[in-house]
């Protein structure tokens, strides 16, 4: 008869091990654990989603994103695996065209990270598959509320005002507990999410390695800018 062994657990993915655990969701959180951060901030005037990207002189960053627009008034980071990432965020904006197309309005971003927290949930039900190694970050806005998604690879939605993950994750949220005020300007915002980041990493940044989304509500539109042109663009406006 088969056995399994002490450190057998992980043999498929709904075995749960002694202490209530699935060792395949683990292995998924170890991946995350390893990318370069991703960290969203809601501010005063709206959302700033912000990534780390490969510091190399061999990388054309201008055509490698880790933070992408999936609607017009929604947009999405990652940490982990780039495959499945792409599959999910594909996933997502499939989504929100079919929102529209029934309901002849755009999708909240609540509703949409629900959908997809579905599809994350399936896959840890059945033998044969693995979870998805990533999270996403999910920010939008819907009238004039701002939300902020956390998705992770077990298909739990949790909405936050301020979220990092990534490597040194613990130590981003540290940071955004003691740091973070609703009524930040944009600014302040952007100086957060890069020091969060530099506090990850255990080194200075330069700002065209850092990718941000912004969503004002004021024109629910996103942006996709590096660093380097966001903190000229806010040096002018001062």
């Amino acid at each position: 008869m088969f056995r399994v062994g002490s450190g057998g657990y992980d043999i498929a993915l709904t075995l749960f091990n002694p202490q209530g655990r699935l060792q395949q969701l683990e292995y998924a959180h170890r991946v995350i654990d390893r990318g370069l951060p991703i960290i969203g901030v809601t501010y005063k005037e709206g959302i700033v989603i912000g990534a780390a990207k490969v510091e190399s002189k061999l990388i054309d960053k201008r055509k490698f994103h880790k933070v992408f627009a999936i609607d017009e008034h929604i947009a999405v980071a990652f940490v982990g695996m780039s495959s499945d990432a792409r599959v999910l965020i594909d996933n997502l904006r499939t989504q929100c065209q079919m929102y529209r197309l029934t309901y002849d309005k755009p999708p909240s971003p609540y509703e949409i990270s629900n959908e997809l927290a579905q599809l994350l949930h399936i896959y840890t039900m059945y033998a044969g598959i693995r979870p998805f190694g990533v999270v996403l970050l999910i920010g939008g806005v819907y009238g004039n509320e701002k939300q902020l998604i956390y998705l992770t690879p077990d298909g739990s939605s949790k909405v936050f005002k301020a979220w990092g993950a990534g490597m040194g994750g613990a130590e981003i949220r540290d940071l955004l507990e003691k740091e973070y005020n609703e009524n930040m300007t944009l600014l302040e915002a952007y100086d957060l999410i890069k020091r969060g980041i530099e506090r990850s990493l255990d080194k200075k940044i330069s700002p065209d390695s850092l990718e941000f989304a912004i969503i004002p509500v004021k024109t629910k539109k996103v942006e996709i800018i590096y660093g380097n042109e966001l903190i000229n663009r806010l040096e002018k406006r001062d």
